[in-house]
């Protein structure tokens, strides 16, 4: 499914370092859909984005064990 952005380059760093345009970067959309055929519990699953950070997530550990932390005690609860 195309959005309609086509060609015009991403206003952002697509993850966090790679200058691209609307339709390279589509094959994001086209990789989560095709993990989610394959999980029994893709109604549940949740994409979460940690911004301002490149592919290796460095200077935000903390914050990713923090949301890491939060989303396995919503599991448990």
């Amino acid at each position: 499914m195309r959005y309609g952005k086509g060609g015009n380059v991403l206003p952002f760093y697509f993850m966090g370092w790679v200058i691209c345009t609307a339709d390279t970067a589509d094959w994001l959309h086209g990789e989560l859909k095709n993990i989610n055929r394959h999980m029994p519990t893709a109604a549940e699953n949740k994409l979460i984005f940690i911004e301002k950070t490149g592919h290796t997530y460095q200077q935000k550990e903390q914050e990713i064990a923090d949301i890491i932390l939060e989303t396995v005690k919503e599991w448990h609860l």
